[in-house]
């Protein structure tokens, strides 16, 4: 890719900077000032003995200190209405992740954490939307603060691009103290690193570009301390051609001419003096752009230079009470925490409530050291589904950073609890050796191997399950693969039963039929349904993926007569027999009742449909109007809509069991063992309400049900649910959920697979390589042994844009991966034709080649029809519309790596019969393909391989 140059005139910097935050516990930060200054003397152009550095003209900086959030977004929507080329912005402060939305929050002098945090700190999302209006080519976002990697999953900006570059996970704060820059000012660690990279501008080469910064940045990181590696060094987010803008530019002179060189004044004072007259002659109503850099331009001869990034240390909050100051707290405590789909919404909410409460400021043990106003603990929640929590615990060696268990020197295991695979020999190549294969054997495997920290999330210190049933799995995963993380259950935080959601207006015809919304089991249920609403289909989640569907699943499987047996009578077929229809699964119980609310073209609909959820989720979508509710229904349920529960006899209720999470090793391991039970204590003791939400029981001392309180039980008319029910505490083990699970995929049919895989030359623009292979990754690890696959690339060749190059032949089986996996280790760019694709025709023959298949599914990647100039593709779109349009037409999901996504030009690959297409952050995307890949394939992957 060509680097791109800023045009000076077109291109304009906005710099922000704020050293003081007045409340909260926030540290001083004493570099602000000098990381304004330098990245100032960075930006502009600047005349060297032998050349220029920099990019834009001094007029084009503008620099803001201390700003409310309105001066914020004003001045940033006045700088960018006049910028047509390269918007540059930066902050300087504290950073801020709140611990419910996951926001990424700058700080601003009045921020107010406790009653008033959006009206007064600067969202980056706000940021983000601001500039989506606005007519700028490119655009760069520096940030070096706490929490700063949530903004590297933000929206593309810029019409032709964007780079984001952060300094660290978007769950780790970071050190308030600088390091020394000489002149006895200190500058930020990351800063410091930047400074020194683009020194090197002129020396080593004469621009450097945003990806060349990363590259410097992550190799300097590498000789940090080794407490600043934990979350530290360059995170980076871009699109279009973000990587290739130039931000330190050297231009040489011609040759010198001989003679001494002018002395150069002193620099000017930091902070510049303000103007004696209102103005000071610059723009009226305009912050001052600092005339002082003429006078630095020529001082910087012997200077350092310095392109300074969005600079924050982030958050270290005390949360000190009235009368009390800020000042003398040690930076809290960070915890992880992982929620499943169906509990992030609660936890988050209570999770925001511990961290102001007087329960998080109960000190640590004897050892604590600091006052008694101070925060000591900081929670990020993140959540993960049933499958992907029990493959992460199933590759703990590699979640805590080793390739291989430090004690057994085992080899880290994949995500579905075996090793990675190594079962089909590489085939021998000319001109290598053993050796050469294996290491090259080694790194294809790789490709496929679990990585919980990018699949899943950071290593976590507790965990809050939907069911002791899903704990036990995750506690049989470890136990099988011996790594370093230890589970401790530390009992349930709350009861929600599992019930059989019918619409309302079923209600009187199954009391007709002899069944009773409680005390009848499984059988009478089904018998009952089929008697009085024969063909209404039966939802419910995926087991692989919801707390809800695993324990459902359990219930069905093994308390279908109303007696939890431990298998005695287990009947998978004969139980998914019986639930005819069946639809693909959903991914959670509150994504399937919104779906239901909000149908697409073709899905069930309210009052057409039985759903299997909990007793919450029925709760929470009757009542509607509710703050963090799961579907955005703004009113109550009516007579219409409204959901009746049916609570099936012998069903084990969730639990919501709260688990610490030790890890071997950890230095702070007493601390964070004390951290994660006052937290449990107030969870499920004063802060109980915060969680359950009035929708979920209580528990008492001992961890058994308490009585009902809150909004679900008040009017069971409205809510749908009762309150004199029997809630069973009993569970399956977790070697019995294996077995479930096993059995459930068992009944599936298995798919086949055609993967078409965009690899035209637009796909070497930002991220789209990446995403694609995220999204083929992902999905063949949802193949099981009994899938089918086939992977193509198109176009061909430069010579025909409108045929597909077979990689993986169709018919492969699902856990035979070398082929791919030699496939996608191979360099990306290199797999590149340098033409654009017709994807019209190469999607019309995929259609027809597997016309007569038994469940197949075509997944496409693709950025969009490219073909070449002159050809319309007309008649093209029109084949494409009639094979799609035939009968038991093969659905197509597609996978858009656009900037914007799922456009109507991509939409048009859909299949009108089975129409998916995802888009968005790259990660998330792929993971949303993957699953639906999974609920078209029978899945469950084999012992040997993911």
């Amino acid at each position: 890719m060509t680097a791109h140059v800023p045009d000076r005139k077109g291109s304009r910097a906005f710099l922000v900077g704020v050293p003081h935050v007045a409340d909260g516990g926030f540290d001083p930060l004493e570099y602000v000032h000098r990381n304004l200054r330098d990245l100032a003397s960075a930006l502009a152009e600047t005349e060297l003995p032998d050349g220029t550095r920099g990019i834009l003209p001094e007029d084009a900086i503008t620099v803001l200190t201390s700003p409310s959030q309105g001066e914020w977004l004003r001045e940033l929507k006045r700088v960018a209405e006049a910028t047509t080329d390269l918007l540059f912005v930066y902050f300087v402060g504290h950073g801020y992740r709140d611990p419910f939305d996951n926001q990424l929050y700058l700080m601003t002098p009045d921020a107010d954490l406790d009653v008033n945090l959006v009206g007064t700190a600067v969202a980056w999302s706000h940021v983000l939307k601001t500039l989506n209006r606005m007519h700028f080519r490119h655009a760069v976002f520096l940030l070096d603060c706490c929490n700063s990697g949530v903004a590297i999953d933000g929206r593309a900006v810029g019409q032709s691009g964007h780079y984001t570059l952060a300094s660290s996970l978007p769950t780790r704060t970071q050190p308030s103290e600088g390091v020394d820059a000489g002149d006895g000012a200190p500058r930020s660690r990351f800063t410091d690193a930047v400074i020194r990279a683009m020194e090197e501008t002129g020396r080593d080469s004469r621009a450097l570009t945003m990806q060349g910064l990363y590259d410097r940045l992550y190799r300097a990181t590498k000789d940090w301390p080794v407490n600043f590696g934990d979350g530290w060094g360059p995170k980076g987010g871009s699109s279009g051609v973000g990587p290739d803008i130039v931000i330190s530019r050297f231009v040489p002179h011609p040759a010198p001419s001989d003679g001494p060189s002018p002395q150069p004044p002193a620099p000017p004072p930091w902070p510049p003096r303000p103007p004696t007259e209102p103005g000071g002659g610059d723009e009226p109503g305009r912050p001052r752009l600092l005339r002082w850099l003429g006078e630095r331009r020529r001082a910087a001869v012997a200077g350092s230079l310095a392109l300074l990034l969005t600079v924050g240390t982030g958050v270290y909050l005390a949360w000190p009470g009235p009368g009390h100051g800020a000042t003398g707290c040690l930076p809290p405590l960070e915890l992880r925490l992982m929620a499943g789909p169906e509990t992030r919404a609660a936890v988050g909410h209570a999770v925001a409530a511990y961290l102001r409460s007087p329960a998080n400021r109960v000190p640590l043990g004897p050892d604590d050291g600091a006052r008694g106003d101070c925060r000591r603990t900081n929670i990020t929640v993140y959540e993960a589904g049933t499958g992907e929590t029990v493959g992460a615990f199933g590759a703990t060696g590699v979640w805590a950073g080793r390739r291989g268990d430090a004690d057994t020197g085992a080899p880290a295991p994949a995500a579905s609890g075996g090793p990675c695979p190594s079962a089909s020999p590489a085939p021998q190549i000319a001109g290598q050796d053993g050796a050469e294969q294996d290491e090259e054997g080694q790194a294809e495997e790789a490709a496929l191997c679990a990585d919980p920290l990018q699949d899943v999330g950071p290593q976590p210190d507790l965990v809050v399950s939907g069911s002791s049933t899903e704990l036990g799995r995750i506690q049989g995963q470890i136990a099988r693969n011996h790594g370093p993380a230890q589970v401790v259950p530390l009992g349930p935080a709350g009861y929600s039963p599992l019930v059989l959601a019918v619409p309302a207006a079923l209600e009187k015809k199954l009391t007709e039929a002899g069944v009773h919304r409680t005390g009848s089991s499984w059988d009478d249920l089904l018998d009952a349904m089929a008697e009085v609403a024969p063909g209404m289909p039966l939802l419910r989640p995926d087991p692989d993926t919801s707390g809800t569907g695993l324990q459902h699943t359990v219930g069905l499987y093994e308390a279908r007569d109303g007696r939890l047996t431990g298998g005695a009578d287990r009947d998978a077929e004969g139980v998914e027999r019986r639930l005819r229809q069946r639809t693909a699964p959903a991914s959670d119980a509150d994504s399937l009742l919104c779906d239901l609310d909000d149908p697409k073209p073709g899905e069930p609909r309210l009052g057409k449909a039985a759903a299997l959820v909990s007793e919450k989720a029925v709760a929470d979508f009757n009542l509607g109007s509710r703050p963090g509710s799961a579907c955005d229904n703004s009113r109550p349920a009516d007579e219409q809509s409204r959901l009746v529960a049916y609570y099936p006899a012998g069903v084990p209720a969730l639990d919501l069991p709260v688990a610490e999470v030790r890890w071997k090793g950890a230095r702070d391991a007493a601390r964070r063992t004390a951290a994660v039970r006052n937290f449990r204590t107030w969870l499920t003791g004063t802060g109980s309400g915060r969680f359950l939400r009035g929708l979920v029981r209580g528990t008492r001392a001992d961890g058994r049900p308490a009585p009902p309180r809150g909004d679900a039980w008040q009017d069971p008319e409205i809510s749908g649910v009762l309150a004199d029910v029997p809630v069973v505490t009993g569970t399956a083990d977790g070697g019995t959920a294996d077995t479930v699970v096993e059995e459930y995929t068992q009944t599936r049919e298995p798919g086949q697979v055609l993967f078409l895989v965009d690899v035209s030359w637009s796909m070497a623009e930002g991220d789209k390589l990446a995403m694609a292979d995220a999204a083929l990754r992902s999905s063949l690890q949802r193949l099981g042994p009994r899938d089918s696959y086939g992977i193509r690339t198109y176009p061909e060749s430069a010579r025909h844009p409108d045929r597909a190059r077979t990689e993986v032949p169709r018919g492969t089986q699902g856990d035979s991966r070398a082929e791919a996996l030699a496939w996608l280790a191979s360099s990306p760019r290199k797999r590149l034709v340098t033409k654009g694709a017709a994807v019209h025709e190469v999607l019309e023959r995929a259609l027809r080649d597997t016309r007569g298949d038994r469940r197949p599914l075509i997944v496409l990647i693709t950025d969009g029809d490219d073909r070449p100039l002159g050809d319309s593709g007309g008649a093209a779109a029109q084949a494409l519309g009639r094979e799609q349009g035939r009968d038991g037409s093969t659905g197509v999901l597609v996978l858009s790596v656009r900037l914007d996504g799922c456009t109507a030009g991509i939409r048009r690959f859909e299949n009108p019969a089975s129409a998916g297409c995802y888009a968005g952050r790259p990660e998330k995307a792929a993971e949303a393909l993957a699953e639906q890949v999974a609920n078209q394939v029978q899945g469950g992957a084999s012992d040997d391989g993911p």
